[in-house]
């Protein structure tokens, strides 16, 4: 979830869903006129220092600052926006780029994910700058945009709009506990980037080994020779208790945020559903009205902020996502929507002229432009699992119905073993197209028949499910596809699986084992999607239990993850689809026009 460094090494290291946000596209001319810099030192109201550069037009005057905060290092090789400078000062602003407390040239210790008082000092240092007209904006994407939410609730007064694409909402159960299974392959990989990590970062996970590894505590100490003290941190907090409560916006806090906000994030960007939710919050408790801004784009979370726009690519549009070739359509001018909502809020310029609501629908390729979200006019409509108790691998017998079941369905049976997960362990939690995955006779597959009339998805799509195991803990993990006429297909939604953690089926304040072969309820979230299945295709459901290396295998034990060292067992799973136990997805179809 954090922009790419340049350096190959620590490309290396990143994942699909580790991914960095880059700067903004359309960068100067070689022959523009360059900001003057100056490296300053900012004082928090605990007497620690934050050190930032400045960037300043090259006349002189008093300009409004636009922020960024980032704990990745504010270099040339940072993940930061100093290659953004040019362009903002030639549209006269100041630009700041600062270091967040402990990382680069920044004094004290790091604090994951609690910056808003550092954020709010810091807004007020430079508004009495010199150099500075008293406006002050944020601009940054994931962890840099979530920085700008936490210093928006201390409610800074020289604090004028914020820009937080792709940022948290909900820390613990998106990221790094999503469904309660802990997000292994992130929490392992992104603290070694921060630059107080003292570890070889050229030394890479072997997912493979690290299977059979155990404990899960030492897993860094495996990996790179010396333990990251943020993981093993995560580790120690494997409930929501008051360590993420104290990361979280309460309702109050968003009753206080009056300001502009605009927000970009794509269906594929897996902080989207927590862009979604900060969204509406906004809507639900600021008394502020007509200044929230949601686009929700065809887009990964390293080209989110850029609309869509790669600057690996030299800032050319990233057509190819997953097995999507995206349109021109698909791409928005991030520089000139960006630059109308600074030049609205801190320069006093023409009101902002966009729809509150902006979405993309893949599969029609088009967009839509709605008050608020979800869509007003979706409506919900059930698609029901169905087999006569056969439904493992692809020439199984379980098909999806828009018809309740009947009574006497047999249920469908598999076997999870923790050590033969259901993704293979080497990259293939990323795969779009998982016809190979699904011959297996631990994954379950349902699926329509073939579309009569296109049917369009837009907002959040769950799966209802009736389970049971013969353990005291298990994983459920889903995934949707869009089945083309040729047999190719797409999977839907955010991240390698929706899933769900058996113990914390009752919320993740605390966890509750289960009895065994009891059946229970869960609720797996496939989060946001905006998608039109075309006439002729299929919507594909598959079920396992695992989706390794994007989240370390449940062992089935009901042991405490971190320091469980007893053998994985192997668990029966059962999913019931009848009657009493109807087992389904629930879809918010928007009717066409």
């Amino acid at each position: 979830m954090f922009r790419f460094m340049r350096k190959p090494y620590v490309l290396n290291l990143l994942c699909l869903f580790v991914l960095a946000l880059v700067p903004l596209a359309g960068l100067p001319q070689s022959s523009a006129v360059l900001p003057t810099v100056m490296t300053v030192s900012a004082p928090m109201r605990d007497g620690v220092k934050l050190q930032g550069d400045v960037f300043l037009p090259a006349q002189p005057g008093r300009y409004p600052v636009i922020l960024e905060l980032t704990p990745y290092g504010r270099g040339e090789d940072g993940i930061n926006y100093r290659s953004d400078a040019p362009y903002w000062t030639q549209r006269g602003y100041a630009m700041a780029l600062f270091d967040t407390r402990g990382q680069g040239g920044s004094g004290g210790s790091f604090r994951f994910m609690a910056d808003g008082e550092d954020g709010a000092d810091l807004v007020e240092w430079l508004a009495r700058q010199p150099w500075s007209s008293g406006a002050v904006g944020m601009l940054g994407s994931s962890y840099t945009g979530t920085n700008q939410w936490h210093t928006a609730k201390e409610r800074p007064p020289a604090l004028k709009c914020i820009t937080p694409a792709a940022a948290w909402r909900h820390p613990f159960q998106s990221t790094p506990y999503p469904g309660g299974a802990l997000l292994f392959r992130w929490a392992l990989t992104w603290p070694a980037l921060l630059s107080d990590a003292k570890v070889d970062r050229s030394k890479r996970p072997d997912w493979v080994a690290l299977l059979q590894h155990q404990p899960l505590s030492s897993a860094d100490l495996f990996t790179f020779g010396n333990p990251l003290r943020l993981y093993q941190e995560l580790l120690a907090h494997p409930t929501f208790d008051d360590y993420w409560r104290s990361r979280v916006l309460t309702p109050l806090d968003f009753k206080g945020i009056t300001i502009p906000a605009l927000m970009f994030t794509g269906y594929l960007d897996e902080l989207h559903p927590d862009t979604v939710a900060n969204f509406q919050a906004l809507q639900r408790h600021s008394p502020a009205r007509g200044s929230r801004y949601l686009v929700i784009g065809p887009w990964e979370h390293a080209t989110v902020v850029d609309a869509g726009l790669d600057y690996r690519e030299s800032y050319r549009p990233a057509r190819q996502v997953r097995n999507l070739n995206l349109p021109d359509q698909a791409f928005l001018n991030s520089k000139d929507i960006y630059g109308r909502f600074f030049d609205w809020c801190l320069k006093g310029g023409s009101r902002f002229e966009q729809a509150p609501v902006r979405i993309y629908l893949t599969g029609s390729n088009r967009w839509l432009d709605l008050p608020t979200y979800p869509p007003p006019a979706a409506h919900d409509k059930m698609l029901y699992l169905t087999s006569a108790g056969h439904a493992n691998g692809l020439s199984g017998d379980g098909r999806l119905s828009w018809q309740a079941p009947d009574a006497h369905q047999p249920p469908d049976r598999y076997v999870f073993d923790p050590l033969q997960p259901g993704i293979r362990p080497n990259g293939g939690a990323d795969m779009v197209d998982l016809r190979n995955e699904l011959e297996r006779l631990d994954v379950l597959v349902y699926v329509t028949e073939p579309l009569a009339q296109p049917l369009t998805v837009a907002g959040n799509v769950r799966l209802e499910l009736f389970a049971a195991t013969d353990g005291r803990d298990t994983d459920w993990a889903a995934r949707l596809e869009d089945v083309a006429p040729d047999g190719s297909a797409m999977r839907i939604g955010v991240g390698p699986a929706a899933l769900v953690r058996a113990r914390y089926r009752q919320g993740f304040a605390r966890e509750t084992l289960l009895t065994p072969n009891k059946q229970y309820t869960y609720s797996l979230d496939f989060h946001e999607v905006g998608h039109t299945f075309l006439r002729g295709h299929r919507l594909r459901l598959s079920l396992s239990s695992a989706a390794y290396p994007w989240v370390y295998p449940n062992p089935n034990t009901g042991n405490p993850l971190a320091t469980d060292t007893a053998p994985p067992r192997k668990a029966r799973q059962t999913i019931f689809h009848h009657r009493q136990a109807p087992s389904r997805l629930r879809l918010p179809i928007l009717a066409e026009p």
